[in-house]
């Protein structure tokens, strides 16, 4: 028997089959979070960067319940300990056994925060936020991405400055792609989103935030708004 390995960020899934085989995973994306079995191996994936993934030792330097690293990945068949962690690089869309000595709730060198539970959804007021927390030992810049499909959501971010000697809110467009300041490590930084409804043309939309730092993780947060003067049909 051949096994496969597959992830959706912190679910694993393992497969058998006669032969290699390419699995088109299809459904809904939601967002997460990392929840760990205290004192035992968790059988996880990871949000990662395709092309520059980190090491094992770089993705867990923030997190004293993963030190040193105990992980296995699959080689051959065969689940092999990764005994270099500092010169081997993980690999997204793959799911590894990780050894949590102890409570955690590490997600990776950022985790996110949104004011929802699996996605980011705009209720009465139409704003909405998230926050980044650098939890590596390295500072790393970060980029926030839109991928919708044929209306997406229109969203504007909000600055807040001195008008007139007052401190406002000031209502910019979020393009497609957002920079943001780099964070240090420990640093927290927060974007603040306001839905615009008035550029909604159907009672629901919504697209998709692509959240990914130079030190290769990458995450996916689901956004939705509504339109309560609109019909489904509209």
């Amino acid at each position: 028997m051949t096994k496969s390995l597959l992830c959706r960020h912190s679910r694993g899934f393992e497969r058998k089959a006669q032969q290699d085989f390419i699995l088109a995973v299809r459904g809904e994306v939601a967002f997460e979070p990392v929840r760990w079995k205290n004192d035992s191996f968790n059988f996880l994936g990871f949000g990662l960067d395709a092309q520059s993934p980190p090491t094992f030792a770089k993705f867990f330097s923030g997190s004293t319940a993963h030190q040193p690293n105990r992980v296995y990945r699959l080689v051959n068949d065969q689940w092999m300990l990764v005994t270099s962690p500092g010169g081997t690089r993980m690999r997204s869309g793959e799911a590894y056994w990780v050894f949590c000595k102890g409570g955690s709730d590490f997600q990776g060198p950022l985790t996110v925060q949104i004011s929802g539970v699996d996605r980011l959804a705009f209720g009465g007021l139409g704003e909405s936020s998230v926050l980044f927390v650098n939890r590596s030992t390295d500072p790393f810049s970060l980029k926030v991405e839109t991928h919708s499909g044929v209306l997406g959501l229109p969203l504007s971010y909000i600055v807040r400055g001195i008008t007139d000697g007052r401190m406002a809110d000031h209502y910019l467009d979020f393009t497609a792609l957002h920079q943001l300041p780099s964070l240090e490590p420990s640093q927290k930084s927060g974007l603040w989103l306001k839905l615009r409804r008035e550029r909604m043309t159907r009672a629901e939309q919504g697209t998709l935030l692509r959240i990914s730092t130079d030190a290769g993780v990458e995450l996916w947060i689901p956004v939705t708004g509504t339109r309560s003067d609109l019909t489904a049909a509209d």
